[in-house]
């Protein structure tokens, strides 16, 4: 007996050890990550500095007063807000966790169409969690190991959601008389969702004051030119109605008469646009149809977008490149070509002369007679 109670008491003894231990080990924790994300800097940066999209990768609860919240498996939950932003070069976020406030810091820069992210994440785990992970490793490496796979979730949603596009050509199309209402804008290519979502909120809001029917596609009309790094554009609404307006209004309004146009359907991001036409026009240059209309306004058309999915791979952009078909001979042409090909091919000076025959009023006679 006396054995056993020197054993237990022995076992005991090693547990206040251990426990004493644990509470005098560090909770602090400082992780460092760095990897890359395949979409532009810009892109990236407007991602991640609105809390909003992160449920897409990470556990994520919205609080009051631009308070979130994010789960770690195993750790536990913190509280993040945002602190300091500077424009598609860093990020800051305080982070308040067991009564200690700490933070995330995000820096970006650019690695050809991508982005390398520097990912930092500062802070403390509590007693319980101390307790619960010590046989798992250092605060470091638990968190480190939760942060891994969350990480490699945004990866994965950025190859899906902003990597991939889808390009479809459907062919000569040709629309109708367009009149519309439009504001003008500028944008980078790689900003203009929020240079759009800007102008579609004042539009809106105009069209909405003045009881000005419309349908609410957006459009994009550009000069038939190809795309540079700076977009200027019209952003603008189908009119429905007629109406007018004083020269001097910010908000204007303009006419495409009805045109031919070759049409095609991308999938995915913006970003693709400039890729997607460069595509496009080299299809165009090649036909035999058709040829570029220069003169003639580019159309793109938002028929999926941002205001109707917030994630990308849904978005359904139709572009249409003006066109000039090329002409047809006419049926009466075509009829007189052949006649003239039975009449004049019996010999073989005869097959090298051109398609007028020597007396074309008995040609013409001969085929009205002919029927």
């Amino acid at each position: 007996m006396k054995i056993l109670k020197y054993f237990l008491l022995l076992i005991t003894l090693l547990c206040i050890s251990l426990i004493v231990f644990v509470l005098t080990q560090s909770g602090n924790f400082k992780i460092t990550k760095s990897f890359e994300l395949d979409a532009p800097q810009p892109i990236v940066y407007q991602y991640i500095q609105n809390l909003d999209n992160w449920s897409d990768w990470i556990a994520t609860e919205k609080l009051a007063n631009g308070v979130y919240a994010i789960d770690l498996p195993n750790i536990g939950s913190y509280q993040i807000k945002k602190e300091y932003e500077k424009l598609n070069d860093s990020i800051s976020q305080d982070i308040l966790y067991d009564n200690k406030l700490s933070n995330i810091i995000w820096r970006f820069s650019s690695v050809g169409q991508k982005t390398k992210v520097d990912f930092s994440f500062e802070g403390s785990i509590d007693l319980r969690t101390k307790i619960l992970t010590f046989f798992s490793g250092s605060p470091n490496k638990v968190v480190g190991e939760a942060m891994d796979k969350n990480i490699n979730s945004l990866i994965v949603f950025f190859i899906k959601q902003y990597k991939e596009y889808d390009l479809t050509t459907t062919g000569i199309s040709t629309k109708t008389t367009l009149r519309y209402i439009y504001l003008n804008g500028t944008s980078d290519y790689t900003e203009i969702k929020p240079s759009i979502e800007a102008l579609n909120a004042k539009l809106t809001e105009f069209c909405t004051a003045h009881q000005i029917t419309v349908d609410k596609t957006p459009l994009l009309i550009f000069d038939n030119t190809p795309l540079t790094q700076k977009l200027s554009f019209q952003y603008g609404f189908k009119l429905q109605d007629s109406i007018f307006l004083n020269e001097e209004e910010q908000f204007k309004t303009a006419t495409l008469e009805a045109n031919s146009y070759f049409e095609s359907t991308v999938s995915g991001y913006y970003s693709h646009l400039p890729k997607a036409l460069k595509e496009i026009r080299s299809i165009v240059s090649k036909s035999e149809v058709f040829t570029n209309n220069p003169n003639g306004k580019m159309i793109i058309e938002l028929n999926q977008s941002s205001f109707d999915n917030r994630l990308p791979s849904a978005w359904k952009t139709t572009l249409l490149i003006p066109i000039l078909q090329n002409q047809q001979p006419t049926t009466v042409n075509d009829s007189i070509r052949r006649t003239y090909t039975r009449t004049y091919s019996a010999t073989p000076k005869e097959e090298n002369t051109t398609d007028t025959p020597p007396t074309t009023t008995t040609t013409r006679e001969q085929e009205e007679t002919n029927g």
